[in-house]
């Protein structure tokens, strides 16, 4: 897997928000055997779910943190949390594993032992949001319902802050939807 990639879309037909709410992005060229996602309860991570399944591989997951993914190694580790996360990933990918990152909501700043990069051979890509033609093929799978968005609730305006201590309390699997 190259690259995945994920964007915000809304269909102007009429399709209700759960469905209009996330659109995974991906790049071809996944062969890998194993995938490991973390934050599966996220829209990201539950985008990446799909996608890489849809792409014939095997897939792993953590909810609620790194250390539940320990003595699992995968060929490639689709990250976007960030810090720690990062730092640990790294440790967990096989020998010529790939590491997609495409978030920092942990943390910016990371801290790699070189020593695994180039002993395993290891990859790291950054991937960040995707183009037109990459949007048209993911709405393709969407329509015949290859891909389906992930949405936990949708909150009023009004509930903005019970939305957003559902979110900090990890209790949402999907997104969280404003309309």
């Amino acid at each position: 897997m190259n690259r995945m990639r994920a964007v915000i879309f809304r269909k102007h037909d009429g399709t209700e928000a759960l469905d209009q709410a996330y659109v995974p992005v991906p790049q071809p060229g996944a062969h890998e055997v194993l995938v490991r996602v973390y934050a599966a309860g996220s829209g990201i991570g539950s985008a990446a779910i799909q996608i890489a399944k849809l792409m014939g591989c095997r897939v792993i997951t953590t909810v609620g943190g790194a250390e539940k993914a320990a003595g699992h190694g995968a060929d490639v580790i689709f990250e976007h949390i960030g810090g720690n996360t990062f730092t640990k990933s790294v440790t967990c990918l096989n020998k010529k594993g790939r590491l997609l990152t495409c978030g920092a909501t942990a943390g910016r700043n990371v801290t790699l032992d070189l020593r695994y990069l180039y002993s395993k051979q290891l990859s790291v890509i950054g991937s960040y949001m995707g183009g037109l033609a990459e949007l048209k093929r993911i709405i393709r799978r969407m329509e015949d319902e290859r891909l389906r968005p992930v949405a936990d609730r949708i909150y009023p305006l009004a509930q903005t802050k019970q939305a957003f201590q559902r979110m900090v309390r990890r209790e949402n699997f999907g997104k969280i939807i404003k309309p």
